[in-house]
């Protein structure tokens, strides 16, 4: 097993903040599109004078195992089916190459866009034994480069219709679902309605998954069915349904929903059996199968998990439907339903089983199934990887990631005219805590890349060796992992005791800022020679200082000194704690072109190819500077003084900004550093 994958202090995060409001760092965020947009044709240069393509090793990923799973809502089952099939694989690959190194997990999570991510990001298990990544979008579309997978896994998932038959919502078709909102199984055109799709659906997952897996790659699919000749409704799926389909027509005799919001209600549900699996699958020309086989069902066994079951599986169904003020009369109703009725309710007919019960399936299957010697483990085809560290929420990682493909795909088509095009995959980083769902949701359409969150602190290793073509980072260096403990050490020289941040004018504050950003930096080359091939290109945007400035001299200074000034203001006022102030101290430091480039001769692994400052275009008016400021503030705020401080503070800083905005603006302006470094051998 290679090693663990240590995930940092959530505390020492700093996410930008997250949404879309007014505050969110999404509509604030200006600076670094100008920024982004001011290197745009240096990246196009760079990319055509230094991107060797017979260099790179892009149809290859060393010794890299990659794992899906689809349909993984937020976790911990996936986690369990994941780690169930990495001991499983590791296990038959130890005893056939017990003298080779040892395989690297990439797991992808895949789901809808809208599933919160944030929460299964931040349930991953540690420590973690793979690198992890989400993936949104439908199971039902392409969402992974070509023969880039080796086992795909789904739990739970596939009897998800991606969407309702039309037939069981028309009054004018022989379909129309009008007594139930379920497929019971007592009407032939329901049941032909809602089996047409399902096999529709289950065609695309298939056809996709044909091109994505690597030939001699395995599919380990659960999928909840019914027995042969059983109605879907003398199941317990189907009496919980049943159940489901009652409180809706009390709740109509109530008055609390619409009837004709009853009648429009049919779940995106379809339990097939297996003899239906077995038909459909004979049918496609792209998998053989290996195992299909029933196993028996533990559904909850109380009334209260039962209930708490179908809510954490259908509230979002219901809430869309009919409105989130129902949904809590609505299972305050389903819990009686099944409570008076408990009995008959568990002599139903069992489903199909859960993921415990196919740990030994998985086992097998792997050993006696996976040949290691006819998967492509070293190879992707013709897959071109890109990685932006320190994403946030869009939409500036957006135009950065796009940039990059339009440069890497001029040149491509200029050298292999007749080969196939490249197909790109962009892993979007940041910690932990960012807000992965605002990312997801404000990716572009149409994509011209397959895209995946990697959350994680980007001073650690985040993928496998030698995955990566391309690393881009705008305005994410500069944030220092933690804050160095001799500023808040009273009894240090380099206690900092009149400021929040590194202003400059004390050399010992200065030292110990520096000696953190060197190690963080050091840590951020050191991770990222591992997963960068021989040849790939870092491009890396660092707001700095000129040289011999002050940071209190430049803009970014003002803006700290501004806020530091206000926190002083509130002790004053009684709004905060005097010892808190005195404790706070801001994680970010701005180096200088000169210290970089003294930092980057001591490395190993990189050439410089390019180092050249930009002018800084700071926010042009109060209201955009304050807006800027809380956007990328309003985090590290919430950690250290509690979120009932935050508007006080703004409110207040905009003030002084105000008061002094002639002098801001004739202030030191800040520099953007552009930085183009090429990973070499050693």
């Amino acid at each position: 097993m290679h090693e663990a994958h240590v995930v940092s202090d959530p505390e020492c995060c700093y996410p930008m903040s997250g949404g879309d409001g007014l505050h969110s760092y999404s509509p604030n965020s200006t600076l670094q599109k100008k920024g982004v947009e001011a290197v745009k044709e240096l990246v196009k240069t760079t990319i055509q004078d230094m991107l060797e393509f017979d260099k790179l090793n892009i149809s290859g990923i060393s010794n890299t195992f990659s794992v899906a799973d689809f349909g993984c809502s937020t976790g911990p089952n996936t986690f369990i089916a994941v780690q169930n099939i990495i001991k499983a694989v590791q296990l038959k690959y130890n005893s056939l190459h017990q003298n080779d190194p040892s395989l690297e997990f990439r797991v992808f999570f895949n789901d809808h866009i809208n599933n919160d991510f944030n929460t299964l990001f931040r349930n991953l298990p540690t420590p973690q034994e793979f690198f992890a990544a989400g993936v949104p979008g439908d199971f039902r579309n392409r969402l992974f480069p070509k023969a880039s997978l080796h086992i795909v896994h789904s739990s739970f998932s596939m009897h998800w219709l991606s969407k309702i038959p039309e037939e069981v919502t028309n009054v004018s078709s022989p379909a129309w679902n009008k007594d139930s909102i379920h497929c019971t199984g007592f009407s032939d055109e329901v049941v032909a309605a809602y089996s047409t799709q399902f096999q529709k659906d289950m065609s695309n997952f298939l056809n996709y998954r044909a091109q994505e897996l690597v030939v001699g790659g395995l599919m380990v699919l659960l999928i909840p069915g019914l027995p042969d000749g059983v109605h879907c409704s003398g199941t317990h799926f189907g009496a919980n349904y049943d159940v489901l389909g009652s409180c809706l027509v009390d709740m109509v005799k109530l008055g609390l929903i619409s009837e004709e919001k009853v009648k429009a209600f049919n779940l995106p549900l379809y339990h097939p059996t297996t003899k239906e699996l077995e038909v459909l699958l004979e049918r496609n020309a792209y998998f053989s199968v290996e195992r299909i086989e029933s196993l028996p069902a533990h559904l909850p066994a109380s009334v209260l998990s039962i209930t708490s079951f179908m809510r954490a599986i259908m509230e979002e169904v219901i809430t869309q439907h009919f409105g989130k003020e129902t949904v809590n009369s609505m299972f305050e109703l389903y819990a009686k339903k099944v409570s008076a009725n408990y009995i008959e309710y568990v002599q139903k007919q069992r489903n199909k089983k859960g993921l415990e019960a196919v740990k030994e399936l998985v086992k097998t299957t792997i050993q006696d199934m996976l040949e290691f010697d006819k998967l492509n483990i070293s190879g992707i085809s013709n897959t071109f990887s890109v990685a932006d560290f320190g994403c946030s929420t869009g939409p500036n990682t957006f135009i950065a990631v796009q940039n990059i493909i339009k440069a890497v795909q001029l040149k491509y088509n200029s050298l292999h005219q007749n080969d196939p095009p490249l197909e790109f995959h962009v892993f979007f980083n940041d910690h932990i805590n960012n807000d992965f769902n605002t990312l997801f949701r404000n990716i572009p359409t149409p994509q011209e890349f397959f895209a995946a969150g990697v959350p994680g602190d980007f001073h650690d290793r985040l993928f496998p060796k030698a995955s990566l073509h391309i690393v881009h980072s705008s305005f994410s260096v500069h944030w220092l992992s933690k804050i160095p403990e001799e500023v808040t050490n009273v009894r240090s020289p380099a206690w900092n005791k009149d400021s929040i941040h590194c202003t400059g004018f004390s050399n010992e504050v200065v030292a110990a800022y520096s000696t953190q950003f060197q190690k963080d930096v050091v840590n951020f080359l050191n991770s990222r020679a591992q997963e960068l091939v021989v040849g790939g290109l870092m491009v890396l945007l660092i707001p700095g200082l000129p040289d011999g400035v002050h940071c209190s001299e430049s803009h970014f200074g003002a803006n700290y000194d501004i806020m530091g000034s206000c926190l002083v203001d509130m002790v004053k006022l009684g709004l905060i704690d005097e010892e808190k102030v005195k404790a706070f101290n801001l994680p970010l430091y701005h180096p200088t072109i000169k210290e970089l480039e003294v930092l980057l001769e001591r490395n190993a692994y990189f050439g410089v190819e390019r180092i050249e400052p930009i002018p800084a275009h700071l926010p042009a008016s109060v209201q955009s500077v304050t807006s800027f400021m809380r956007a990328i503030m309003e985090e590290v705020i919430n950690q250290h003084f509690g979120n009932e401080i935050v508007h006080s503070l703004f409110e207040l800083y905009a003030k002084k900004l105000s008061a002094i905005y002639m002098e801001y603006i004739k202030k030191q302006r800040n520099v953007f550093i552009s930085l183009v470094l090429k990973r070499i051998t050693t």
